[in-house]
């Protein structure tokens, strides 16, 4: 695990532009953690703390916006710390 997640590293700083940056992310999260499908959201303090992202592939790719504090992707936006899951 610690070799993908110095490749990630050394991956990122060929990126800049957002997109491609965070399709980089997304597909090494999936690999680091044995996933099928990642989603990144960036939150946009300029429009009210809304979080926005764009679905994965698999799921169709299109953006959306999620108001603040909006269930566990709000929670994280909120506390800046990842929610503890014992059953997900």
């Amino acid at each position: 695990m610690a070799s993908k997640l110095l490749a990630t590293v050394g991956g990122l700083a060929g990126h800049q532009q957002v997109e491609p940056l965070i399709r980089h992310i997304r597909q090494a999260a999936r690999e680091v953690m044995g996933s099928e499908m990642c989603t990144v959201l960036l939150r946009d303090d300029a429009n009210g703390s809304q979080l926005v992202g764009t679905r994965s592939e698999e799921e169709g790719g299109e953006p959306f916006v999620l108001p603040p504090h909006t269930g566990l992707a709000g929670y994280v936006a909120k506390t800046g710390a990842p929610p503890r899951c014992s059953r997900a």
